[in-house]
């Protein structure tokens, strides 16, 4: 699929794909997919042993194999032709968080992992503490990286 996503990009096939077309692909990925999946899941799946699609030489895994590469390449065709036509533009704040995606990427782990451990001896929840620490780490990350890419040298790497 990564050798076929370049070529694609090169050969410029996803430009020449229209919104009605994206949008037919996107709709043939949930008619198509749902009830195909439900069928394998039915007669392939829990009564024989959910594991035979995970692989192995019987009809269950590839009946699965050609969903999923069906549903995956219908999906990605139909989502990306359809933002590509409906929702390609830009408010400041998404350009904000787009111009500071790559340096979020980066700093993100240290970022999260310093604020975490800022939390450590508070006892609450773990899922209460992970909402608490994401609502802290997403801005902290972003700010880090406006911050980082204003430093001269730095603009350049993270820009």
């Amino acid at each position: 699929m990564f050798a076929l996503g370049i070529i694609s990009y090169r050969c410029g096939i996803m430009d020449r794909i229209d919104y009605n077309t994206g949008r037919r692909w996107f709709a043939a990925s949930l008619i198509i997919g749902v009830p195909l999946w439900v069928v394998i899941i039915l007669f392939g799946g829990p009564a024989k042993g959910i594991w035979l699609i995970n692989g192995g030489l019987n009809w269950q895994a590839l009946a699965y194999a050609f969903w999923e590469s069906f549903v995956c390449v219908a999906t990605i065709i139909g989502l990306i032709n359809i933002f590509k036509h409906r929702y390609n533009k830009q408010n400041s704040f998404q350009k904000f968080l787009s111009d500071n995606a790559f340096g979020v990427f980066v700093f993100h782990a240290p970022l999260l992992i310093s604020i975490s451990v800022l939390f450590k001896g508070i006892e609450l929840h773990p899922l209460l503490k992970f909402v608490m620490i994401s609502f802290i780490a997403l801005p902290t990350s972003f700010i880090f990286s406006y911050l980082i890419r204003r430093a001269g040298f730095l603009r350049k790497i993270f820009s």
